[in-house]
């Protein structure tokens, strides 16, 4: 073979040319779609997670709410427990002066 029909052979025909030009085109289409497929599966996996994010901080705050009047009603039971102790603790005193005070009155009155 001589230079020229390796320099012919080398080269393609235009339909040559336009069959690849086209199948590359076309592939490159069908990536392109296949692309933005994924990329709207990844929007909405990334909207699913921001909801499910935000749900999650509204179910933390719930739990927090829920904490705040748990204690909140441990606290008033516990003052209620105090302010028994107290009266059990100090009321047989006071029965005790109000039951001295009326034996002197009656003794001296």
């Amino acid at each position: 073979m001589s230079d020229e029909q390796k320099k012919s052979n080398e080269w393609y025909s235009n339909k040559d040319l336009y069959e690849k030009f086209d199948k590359a085109i076309n592939t490159i289409r069908q990536d392109n779609n296949s692309l933005r497929v994924e990329l709207e599966r990844t929007r909405s996996d990334i909207r699913k997670y921001n909801g499910l994010h935000e749900k999650v901080n509204k179910t933390r705050e719930d739990i927090e709410k829920v904490k705040r009047q748990v204690n909140g009603i441990q606290q008033q039971a516990q003052g209620r427990s105090k302010t028994w102790d107290g009266i059990r603790l100090w009321g047989g005193w006071i029965v005790g002066i109000l039951g001295m005070t009326a034996a002197y009155l009656k003794i001296f009155l």
